[in-house]
């Protein structure tokens, strides 16, 4: 196996750092201020050789392809396999720390990032991403600002308030997403591109990422890892939650995914070194403190698998920033990579300054970069394995999608009247033959970290015939966040490692960004808001499908005064939808839970607001409805009176069918315009009493978004976005 530090790397590694060495000037003459993470890149491809750069993949790639044997190629499914879920024989799930989905993917192409036209529109008229800052006098707003790297000490930055009573629940606003920058501090709004993470970027450019995946708990790191293994933090404290803040209060007793691992005969082990993964991890539940000291070797066998007991020291290095480090706390894993000894199902927390906390972002991407040559260095494990790999908790770094929300009172979701989660979303990455492909992959299915535990019951009931289920997961978060499996190709397999960045390139030329200045918001008057470049046609990210199909049609009673929403939802999963006011009263989301066969209603009372109306729906996957006018009580005349609602058309012709009318007896002038993806800007004369039909046009993914108004003085306004999928 090639190992990371051989004795020729290393004295490789020491000769480019060593002070007095001549490639050490030549290092220090290429890592200074002002040269970018890229740029830095590529100018140490003269240093390290083009051997060493990108030099821990470059021999597992061979292997990996070596290891096939059998002329397969990307969307082959070799003899042995059956394309199902069976294909996956292990699963490896590694969290890191502390990152929002817009802080590293913002600008990604062809991802739910700043691109987004479908965010949130506050009452004003400006997006989510104009986070209110009274202090600015450049429109009293602060928009995303890119932390430069090469320039200011981005990758070093401090981490940022993430409580969930004292700044979470706060900056949430009763749904509202518009105290960013009063709760978690002006540099929540800072953010990477390519040039400054290009190992991350990397990652989301060959395999599949999740963009609408949320952290579950609106706050830190401990409660939202309690969530990743167990399911829970006890809001009801029947087990001595609930659990809202770090440090938790002891060892908690409720039953944990180790425990129903452990019970269901799984292979499982904690796999990084004894002392270095605490966070939350297998030795933070009661039952396996409890099985260490058993005389029973079948119940301490527990406190073996979590490294509780019978694990040596973690002694690590004098220089804790050696990334040496990485293969002493890796070891187990490592070893278990190459002797085809991994488990079933395999836990990695790093730790010890390797975990992507706002101040070692590379030092967290060399961990997670040796899992990866770990994995590809032994082609029997690279063509059998999914690697997780996902963040607690988003920091205090501003994400803009709106995550899902329960209504008020169900059950073990709320403490004192105050949502639990689910928070920002986070990243969470899919490593494995059936999520890879040139490009990317992107999935816009709701997950959270309960996701994680969703996946392992179905794939360990349907691939490996053992049963866990986990209790504590609520039946809201089983209904609106999903369990991964449609973000997978099972058909279409590529089995290729793909060349990343070198990791011990990034990590050596972190130490010059350190010397840098603090990164601050830009001056008054210089903010413009960041644009992601366009998709390369030739090379588009593939759209995953999701199992929603939303809805949303608005009628007016004029006796009562009464708009009526029916909310409605024929996808395989449940969603959440939020309603929220656009104008004349207080912006505040009211929550709708949807399943199939069962429409919710939302009522608006025109009385109280002058006979006006105005409100938008927003859902998963860029679902969008917005209604805007006025309702014709009684008496009000017999002019233009316009209507519009849509229909979803399915299958292989999919489209929005719009149905316009005019209950009134003049005519009603409409105008249709697209807003995103495919239509043309049309006009449709609708006369009185009478009715239209326009089929509207959907993208090859199956997106639209139009704007329908008219030529009335009655404010008329609809807006209709989301996604029509084929296969929900």
């Amino acid at each position: 196996m090639p190992a990371l530090w051989t004795s020729t790397r290393r004295e490789e590694y020491n000769q480019m750092v060593s002070s007095d060495d001549a490639r050490r000037n030549r290092f220090a003459s290429i890592a200074k201020p002002g040269l970018s993470r890229r740029g830095f890149l590529r100018a140490s491809t003269a240093v390290l050789g083009a051997g060493a750069l990108g030099g821990w993949l470059a021999d597992s790639a061979a292997a990996a392809a070596n290891g096939l044997g059998t002329g397969a190629s990307p969307g082959t499914i070799p003899p042995g396999l059956t394309g199902t879920l069976a294909d996956i024989k292990h699963v490896v799930v590694l969290v890191q720390e502390n990152r929002s989905f817009d802080h590293y993917y913002g600008m990604v192409p062809g991802v739910r990032g700043f691109a987004d036209k479908q965010a949130l529109t506050f009452q004003n008229g400006l997006s989510v991403f104009h986070q209110p800052d009274p202090s600015r006098s450049d429109g009293g707003y602060l928009l995303p600002f890119r932390l430069v790297s090469g320039k200011v000490n981005a990758l070093g930055m401090n981490s940022l308030p993430h409580g969930w009573a004292t700044d979470g629940i706060p900056m949430w606003n009763k749904g509202a997403w518009d105290r960013w920058t009063t709760y978690k501090t002006p540099q929540t709004m800072g953010y990477f591109t390519e040039d400054d993470i290009p190992w991350h970027w990397a990652l989301v450019n060959n395999w599949t990422i999740c963009d609408h995946n949320h952290c579950s708990f609106n706050g830190s790191t401990d409660p939202n890892r309690f969530y990743m293994w167990s399911g829970t933090i006890d809001p009801n404290g029947v087990a001595g939650g609930p659990e809202l803040s770090n440090p938790p209060s002891g060892n908690p007793s409720w039953t944990s995914l180790y425990d129903l691992m452990q019970d269901a005969g799984v292979d499982w082990r904690a796999m990084a070194g004894a002392g270095s993964a605490n966070d939350m991890g297998a030795r933070s539940f009661a039952r396996i403190h409890a099985a260490a000291t058993s005389a029973d070797p079948a119940v301490r066998d527990q406190a073996v698998r979590g490294k509780l007991v019978d694990s040596p020291p973690l002694v690590l290095l004098p220089n804790p920033t050696d990334p040496a480090n990485i293969d002493l706390i890796l070891a187990d894993f490592i070893k278990a990579c190459a002797d085809n000894t991994l488990p079933e199902v395999a836990f990695i927390n790093s730790g010890n300054g390797w975990d992507e906390h706002p101040a070692s972002t590379d030092r967290g991407m060399a961990f997670t970069y040796r899992v990866i040559q770990a994995m590809a260095s032994n082609p029997d494990v690279w063509n059998s394995t999914l690697l997780i790999t996902t963040y607690d908790e988003n920091d205090g770094l501003f994400d803009h999608v709106l995550p899902p929300m329960a209504e008020l009172g169900t059950k073990d979701e709320f403490v004192k009247g105050n949502p639990l989660g689910p928070g920002g979303r986070v990243p969470l990455m899919l490593i494995s033959p059936w999520t890879r492909h040139n490009g990317g992959a992107v999935s816009s299915e709701v997950f959270d970290h309960t996701s994680v535990t969703q996946f392992l019951e179905v794939w360990l009931r349907q691939a490996r015939g053992k049963t866990i289920h986990n209790p504590n997961i609520t039946d809201w978060r089983r209904t609106v966040c999903g369990d991964l499996v449609s973000a997978f190709d099972f058909a279409h397999p590529d089995f290729s490692v793909p060349e990343l960045p070198d990791a011990t390139v990034l990590v050596a030329a972190v130490a010059a960004d350190q010397k840098l200045p603090v990164a601050a918001p830009p001056p008054v008057g210089q903010q413009t808001m960041p644009v992601p470049a366009a998709e390369d046609p030739a090379n588009r990210r593939v759209r995953r499908p999701v199992p929603y199909q939303q809805n949303a049609v608005m009628s007016a009673d004029g006796s009562t005064g009464a708009v009526t929403v029916t909310l409605s939802n024929d996808g395989t999963s449940g969603c959440s939808l939020l309603v929220y006011p656009d104008a004349y009263l207080p912006l505040r989301a009211t929550p709708y839970t949807v399943v199939k066969g069962t429409p919710r209603t939302h009522v608006w009372d025109s009385r109280v607001t002058g006979g006006r109306y105005a409100m938008s729906i927003y859902g998963a996957d860029r679902f969008i409805r917005s209604f805007a006018g006025t309702v014709r009580h009684d008496g009000m005349g017999i002019g233009a009176a316009p209507t519009a609602t849509s229909e979803l058309v399915t299958g292989a012709g999919r489209l929005l069918r719009i149905h316009l009318g005019n209950e009134g007896l003049n005519p009603v002038v409409f105008g249709l315009t697209p807003n995103d993806y495919a239509g043309t800007a049309q006009t449709v004369v609708v006369d009185g009493a009478g009715t239209a039909t326009v089929d509207w046009p959907v993208d090859q993914d199956g997106y639209y978004d139009v704007i329908i108004t008219d030529t009335s003085d009655s404010g008329f306004r609809h807006r209709y976005a989301g996604r029509i999928n084929a296969t929900a």
